[in-house]
């Protein structure tokens, strides 16, 4: 017998394609070098290209609008795509975030510095 209801899913398995066409192309680190990134690191959960790497394979992946991200925010297999070194959220510096690996969309809304060459 086969038990399908334990485990963390994802319909999203593209997300890791997209992540090897992004590596080879650079797109995700060449965007966020744009950005300036003033927040302190040691509370700051996402990265500023993790950030960009949500957004952009969220947008790949169909799901255009912010509000998107209060679901996919849960979602392992973007949380991978993303870099994420814990795709399942559990060592977040914010206990009430334990457990969801990704941004808020309200964080991925929000716009650092374009920096100054």
């Amino acid at each position: 017998m086969v038990d399908f209801s334990r485990g963390t899913l994802s319909s999203d398995g593209g997300a890791l394609l997209l992540r090897q066409i992004d590596a080879g192309l650079g797109l995700r680190g060449r965007l966020a070098s744009c950005f300036r990134d003033r927040r302190d690191r040691c509370f700051a959960d996402h990265a500023m290209p993790q950030l960009r790497a949500q957004r952009i394979h969220g947008l790949a992946l169909g799901y255009e609008d912010f509000n998107d991200h209060e679901q996919l925010r849960r979602n392992p297999v973007l949380a991978t795509a993303c870099d994420k070194a814990d795709p399942l959220g559990v060592d977040r510096f914010n206990p009430e975030n334990r457990g969801i690996p990704l941004a808020v969309p309200a964080r991925l809304n929000r716009r650092s510095c374009p920096t100054t060459r």
